[in-house]
């Protein structure tokens, strides 16, 4: 189980930034998966295509609501499809 992934939350009164956990380290399959891992504590965790691009975007610029817009674009069809079946039980940003 891989702990202290911990994402840090950047406030600079505007708006809330995403920063991932530089200890943590992203290495990337042929399979479009991949695995983090943290040298700190020996931890390993597998993650898919669309883990590993939240993962590339926590980059201390971005909101979760740009992330979750970006994913919408990139994954449109996946998005669509989690949408459709009635586990989509919010929204991100203004209506």
């Amino acid at each position: 189980m891989l702990t202290n992934i911990k994402t840090l939350l950047i406030d600079d009164g505007c708006r809330q930034r995403l920063l991932k956990n530089p200890e943590v380290v992203l290495r990337e399959g042929s399979d479009d998966w991949a695995l983090l891992y943290n040298p700190d504590n020996v931890g390993v965790a597998g993650i898919d295509p669309v883990g590993v691009a939240i993962w590339k975007m926590l980059d201390g610029k971005s909101s979760a609501f740009e992330i979750a817009e970006a994913l919408k674009a990139s994954f449109y069809d996946i998005w669509h499809a989690w949408a459709c079946s009635g586990r989509l039980a919010y929204s991100y940003g203004p209506e």
